[in-house]
């Protein structure tokens, strides 16, 4: 499983084209989101004994 700023449903900005692709764009908002889940996700790493 992934994650990350992308849903199939997700309205990119006019200037913008798709994830990985030229103009690669995203709304702020999902940034953010996407933000959050990868502090929680490297905060939860970082408590793993490996």
């Amino acid at each position: 499983m992934s994650f990350g700023p992308e849903h199939e449903d997700m309205v990119l900005p006019e200037f913008g084209g798709p994830m990985h692709g030229a103009n690669e764009a995203a709304p702020i908002d999902k940034l953010l989101e996407a933000l959050k889940i990868y502090i929680i996700a490297l905060l939860r790493l970082e408590e793993i004994d490996f």
